[in-house]
C-alpha cells in the first residue's frame, strides 16, 4: 500500500510466513465474496498446521495487516475461541486496521450500509470482542 512506512522484519516461522504470503496475495480467493467464502476458508484450514500457523500470524505485529486480518477471519470461522487465547485487544487492533484500510473492499461487511442495527458479518466480530476492543 502506498504511503505506509516499511514494516519491521517479521519473526514468523517458515510455514507461517508461507501461509501469510499466500493470504496476502489472495491465493485462496476473495474472502468477502460470500459465494466463495466458505471454500476459501476451508482451503486455508486444510493447510498443514493451519491452526498454529494462523495464530502465529495473528500474534505477529510485523505481519501485514491483510494477512493478520484474513488469518483472524479463518480462525473466527474455524476456532472462534482463538480470540481469548490471543487476547481481545490484539484481535481488536487487527479489525480496526482492517476497517481503516478497507481490507474487505466493501462497507456492508462492517454494517455501514445496513439498516436495522445490523453490524454486518465482519463488524459483528469486532463487537463480539466486547470490552477488549475498547482500547483499539
Amino acid at each position: 500500500m502506498p504511503n505506509q512506512p516499511p514494516r519491521a522484519t517479521s519473526s514468523l516461522s517458515a510455514p507461517a510466513a508461507a501461509l501469510a504470503t499466500k493470504l496476502e496475495r489472495g491465493a485462496y480467493g476473495d474472502f468477502f465474496n460470500y459465494a466463495v467464502r466458505e471454500q476459501a476458508i476451508d482451503d486455508v484450514w486444510a493447510e498443514p498446521d493451519a491452526h498454529a500457523n494462523l495464530e502465529e500470524i495473528v500474534r505477529d505485529r510485523h505481519a501485514t495487516p491483510r494477512a493478520r486480518f484474513l488469518a483472524s477471519e479463518v480462525l473466527f470461522d474455524k476456532h472462534f475461541t482463538f480470540a481469548s487465547a490471543v487476547g481481545p485487544p490484539v484481535v481488536a487492533e487487527i479489525y480496526v486496521d482492517a476497517l481503516r484500510g478497507n481490507l474487505t473492499g466493501m462497507a456492508n461487511s462492517w454494517g455501514l450500509l445496513y439498516e436495522h442495527d445490523d453490524e454486518g458479518p465482519v463488524g459483528i466480530r469486532f463487537v463480539m470482542l466486547g470490552e477488549g476492543a475498547v482500547p483499539a
